[in-house]
């Protein structure tokens, strides 16, 4: 709901929709299923990067027992809809 409502911001209720079934059939397929395995995997994808690139945040994350999924959720499941300042999602989703 965040990234229709996002969308319909700028576009139209028929170009969402197709926007939005292209989403959850080609791009987030496995994110919003009782098991999200496939979500699950891109947040220990995303771990891993972080490790490589900021092994001080990963540490200090994987100290406090903090799981990826947890706290890339908003991001991923929401492309950012939730979390960024709009004038950065306008050219995030062009």
């Amino acid at each position: 709901s965040y990234v229709a409502g996002f969308l319909l911001l700028t576009r139209s209720s028929s170009s969402v929709k197709k926007i939005m079934r292209h989403l959850h059939r080609h791009v987030l397929v496995g994110y919003w299923t009782d098991e999200p395995v496939a979500f699950a995997t891109d947040a220990y994808v995303f771990d891993s990067l972080v490790a490589e690139h900021d092994s001080e945040v990963h540490q200090h994350l994987a100290k406090h027992h903090i799981l990826p999924e947890t706290y890339v959720q908003k991001w991923f499941t929401t492309l950012f809809v939730g979390v960024l300042p709009f004038e950065t999602l306008f050219p995030l989703f062009d």
